[in-house]
């Protein structure tokens, strides 16, 4: 059993994903939490019985602002005591990938506003028909590949997020995701690369 909390000083996030540290053969589990309040829930972790340690990560879109983790007791056929775990926010957050997101929320509010806007119905469709058919015919922008500069998570390649490493603002995996520097340079955070995987 988890006992999840959000340190003050978090900025805005959506979702809280977790994972397992030298299991990866447990999927890192995601959930939607704002941490407004404590989040408790139960995470099934098969044996053998031990220690292990859960890391939870705050995400605001595909941003990585926040983490934690906890040394959890296994013991098979058992449920454990609750576990605190408190996420903390990271202390370089790409201000690119929060402006992103904002740049984002925004667009989404002004389309919202606009669905109510009168319109002109000849001029306006056909004006929207060309757009739709110059948007089909510009090709998607290339994704950005582990340990590269981003300017937002929307430029990382699918699996990563625009998060803090060695490197600094780099693309870079969360728990579960693939990796190939042995520094860990392309796992985000506090993560390491091992056995091909960020944990």
């Amino acid at each position: 059993m988890l006992d999840v909390s959000a340190a003050a000083g978090m900025p805005p996030f959506t979702s809280a994903r977790f994972s397992v540290a030298g299991r990866p053969e447990i999927a890192p589990h995601e959930v939607p939490y704002q941490g407004a309040t404590p989040l408790q829930f139960g995470y099934y972790l098969p044996g053998p019985n031990g220690t292990l340690r859960i890391t939870g990560q705050a995400l605001s879109a595909s941003c990585l602002v926040g983490t934690g983790s906890a040394a959890v007791e296994v013991q098979i056929g058992r449920v454990s005591a609750p576990v605190s775990l408190v996420i903390t926010p990271l202390t370089d957050v790409d201000p690119a990938c929060l402006a992103a997101r904002d740049a984002s929320a925004d667009g989404a509010r002004v389309r919202d506003a606009g669905k109510d806007a009168p319109r002109d119905a000849g001029a306006s469709d056909a004006h929207t028909a060309r757009d739709a058919a110059a948007d089909r015919s510009v090709p998607p922008p290339a994704c950005m590949a582990a340990t590269t500069a981003c300017p937002g998570a929307s430029a990382c390649c699918s699996g990563l997020v625009c998060g803090t490493t060695s490197l600094g603002h780099v693309c870079c995996g969360n728990a579960g995701a693939a990796c190939k520097r042995a520094d860990g340079a392309d796992c985000c955070g506090s993560l390491e690369c091992v056995n091909g995987k960020c944990q």
